[in-house]
């Protein structure tokens, strides 16, 4: 089941399962065997806001906080026709790396580059 613009309140470890508590316009308690936690940045909060969860050392990640910039190659014309991916880096925070796109007015862009926030 997914629920779009359900905000999750709350939830507790119930045996086997993760009981849910949610709000929005539809209040509801969901009884989970499995949970994608997809907040964002707030997914490390919501993980360990979990009553009775106890999880393993280091299993709820701390949030690296991070910002991104695209730069305009000016002065010529694109030297590309499509996106170009660099082949990432094992085990970095650094995503996909600096890429190659073309904006919508036809423009070349490298990035984003990472500029990790602590």
């Amino acid at each position: 089941m997914v629920a779009f613009n359900t905000p999750v309140i709350g939830g507790e470890a119930a045996g086997d399962r993760i009981v849910l508590e949610t709000g929005g316009e539809m209040p509801a308690r969901i009884t989970c065997d499995i949970v994608v936690n997809t907040a964002g940045l707030d997914a490390p909060g919501l993980a360990a806001g979990l009553v009775g969860c106890s999880p393993l050392p280091g299993s709820i990640p701390r949030p690296h906080y991070a910002k991104g910039n695209y730069f305009k190659l000016d002065g010529q014309a694109t030297p590309f026709r499509h996106l170009v991916y660099p082949v990432p880096a094992p085990h970095t925070l650094a995503g996909l790396g600096v890429h190659a796109t073309i904006d919508i007015g036809g423009a070349c862009r490298f990035g984003p580059d990472v500029v990790l926030l602590y």
